[in-house]
């Protein structure tokens, strides 16, 4: 097969912080090795704070994130009127600067699509592509949001399956992806798409895990980290944390609360933040400001427990960077019963699983400060690992292209 021009889209990379940045890092030098690939192409958005020269390869020429920031991220679902706006301005800003990308940029060779996260604006600026750009041969898109919250089907559901229905019976290579076998079924079974299962590519590196050492700090160091919400439950994880604060006697040694308090909606950092002032024996660390990878990590590598006591409902099919992450530091987790996490631990046995009931985590995290010295060898961790890592994951999109 002839080489292609591969263009990787990734428009919420904005900074060298998050999940998407260390995806990104992990798999672009697999894909760069390829011979499949003549010329690859990373567009961004305009506003990212990574520049073009940190690789040849980077073209900033993306422009929607100011109005991502007008319509979703207020702390509160957005009504129906304003949601259609955002919809629809987002899908004409994503069109109008991919097309003009692929305008401005003609190619003799055949061009292939990558998006790492597909939204429902995508589609249809997708099906505009493909109908005014022969070159585009291929398209590859990654379905990361279920269908369906609290067991009902939700308006995107009845779009996406005529979306999807349509981008499939346009005669091109169209490819749907995704990290979560639970999603991979969904979207089988209700959509009748065939779904290809990718890993999960954002290992992050060991060396900071094995600089802390559990004995030579005196506190035991209980973690909030990712952006707070409402999804992970933060808020509700903290109100937890403060009532076992009144509840555990002084014999269990310090504690110590990491928290990350930073998010794109105003009134969940200052919930956070209010909720922090409130603990006095539990000493509580709060990042207020957007992590870096290096920051991430060594926050994550200083952690002994690390809680995932997750929305069931809305992580009941979709994945867990941070859990991916945790898991690859050997780290203790408490989970939620019903979601993606509880049923990976189902397969490998990797976590402890609490259920919805404020007692049951408040037990689970007393039980973990109590025994320090608990074992952290995971059996099924490394079976688990070996599934994902960036090599696999470039070589399955590449088979793919």
């Amino acid at each position: 097969m002839q080489a292609v021009r591969f263009l990787w889209i990734e428009p919420d990379l904005i900074d060298y912080s998050g999940h998407m940045f260390n995806t990104v890092r992990a798999v672009v030098p697999e894909l760069l090795k390829s011979k499949k690939i003549s010329q690859f192409c990373l567009l961004i958005d305009t506003s990212s704070d990574i520049p073009e020269s940190e690789g040849g390869w980077i073209r900033k020429c993306l422009e929607y994130q100011e109005k991502i920031s007008g319509y979703v991220y207020t702390g509160r679902m957005p009504k129906l009127l304003p949601s259609i706006k955002y919809q629809i301005a987002c899908f004409w800003s994503f069109y109008k600067t991919v097309s003009k990308y692929l305008r401005l940029n003609r190619s003799t060779q055949q061009t292939f699509l990558y998006l790492n996260t597909c939204l429902p604006f995508h589609l249809p600026a997708f099906i505009l592509l493909l109908l005014l750009n022969r070159e585009v041969c291929g398209l590859i898109l990654t379905l990361r949001i279920s269908n369906y919250y609290r067991g009902r089907r939700s308006r995107r559901f009845y779009v996406n399956k005529i979306l999807c229905r349509i981008l499939k019976s346009m005669g091109r290579k169209i490819y749907f992806v995704t990290d979560s076998e639970l999603l991979q079924q969904e979207y089988k079974d209700d959509l009748r798409l065939d779904v290809y299962l990718l890993g999960i590519p954002h290992r992050i590196e060991r060396l900071t895990c094995d600089s802390v050492n559990r004995t030579q700090r005196e506190s035991f160091v209980i973690g909030l980290l990712g952006p707070p919400g409402i999804p992970k439950r933060t808020c509700y994880t903290l109100k937890v944390l403060l009532l076992l604060e009144s509840r555990i006697s002084e014999e269990f040694g310090e504690v110590t609360i990491l928290a990350h308090g930073y998010s794109r909606s105003k009134i969940v950092n200052e919930e956070v933040a209010r909720l922090a002032k409130k603990f006095k024996r539990f000493k509580i660390v709060l990042r207020n400001t957007s992590l870096n990878t290096e920051a991430y990590v060594q926050d994550l590598a200083g952690c002994d427990l690390v809680l995932l006591p997750y929305d069931r409902f809305y992580y009941a099919r979709n994945t867990s960077g941070i859990f991916f992450d945790a898991l690859s530091l050997s780290k203790k987790i408490i989970v939620t019963e019903g979601t993606w996490m509880h049923h990976q631990h189902e397969k490998y046995g990797l976590c402890t699983v609490v259920n919805s009931k404020r007692s049951s985590l408040m037990s689970e995290i007393k039980k973990a400060i109590k025994y320090q010295g608990f074992n952290n060898k995971v059996p099924g961790r490394e079976k688990f690992l070996l599934q994902h890592s960036p090599k696999q994951f470039g070589n399955d999109l590449l088979r793919l292209i």
